[in-house]
């Protein structure tokens, strides 16, 4: 758990955020979370170079990641993010957020090949094909990852973001 504390906060100072004492918002931190997660995943398109980010329901997330993505050390990610509401051709990767509703399911399931990223304010959806669960426990913000999802997918996760990983679930 040192080691993603370590991780968040350096990852935090590279954004020009300050991590000295300060509390930050549990969407800011999720957003920088997310950017150094999908460094870890190898997409199964070998020729893909950047991989495209949408989100759904979090107006938040969205505006943090386009902030974060400004800063120099980001942009060599070559993530694109988009707002999912605006419909956009590709998705890789789906972050959603808020409570499940048919339209919103529907919404998200039309990129059936992409990962999905649940932040830890979404409730009620069902996770047969979520990746990784972002979730608040203890004043922190840790996540879970779905192998079997992943596999799913073709998605290799490297070995070094399943030790952070708070929990492993391979059902």
């Amino acid at each position: 758990m040192r080691l993603l504390n370590y991780i968040l906060s350096a990852s935090l100072s590279l954004f020009g955020l300050s991590a000295e004492a300060k509390v930050f918002q549990k969407e800011k931190v999720e957003a920088v979370l997310v950017i150094r997660l999908l460094s870890f995943i190898q997409w199964s398109k070998s020729s893909q170079t950047s991989p495209h980010l949408c989100v759904f329901n979090a107006q938040e997330h969205l505006e943090m990641l386009r902030q974060v993505l400004q800063h120099k050390s980001a942009k060599d990610s070559g993530l694109l993010v988009h707002d999912l509401q605006s419909s956009p051709k590709s998705c890789d990767v789906v972050l959603y957020s808020g409570i499940a509703s048919p339209k919103a399911e529907a919404k998200v399931g039309s990129y059936p090949n992409a990962a999905l990223i649940e932040t830890s304010d979404a409730d009620g959806w069902s996770r047969k094909h979520t990746l990784v669960k972002l979730l608040e426990k203890d004043g922190y913000v840790k996540f879970i990852i779905y192998l079997a999802n992943a596999r799913a997918r073709s998605i290799l996760v490297d070995s070094r973001l399943l030790k952070l990983a708070y929990k492993i679930e391979e059902n």
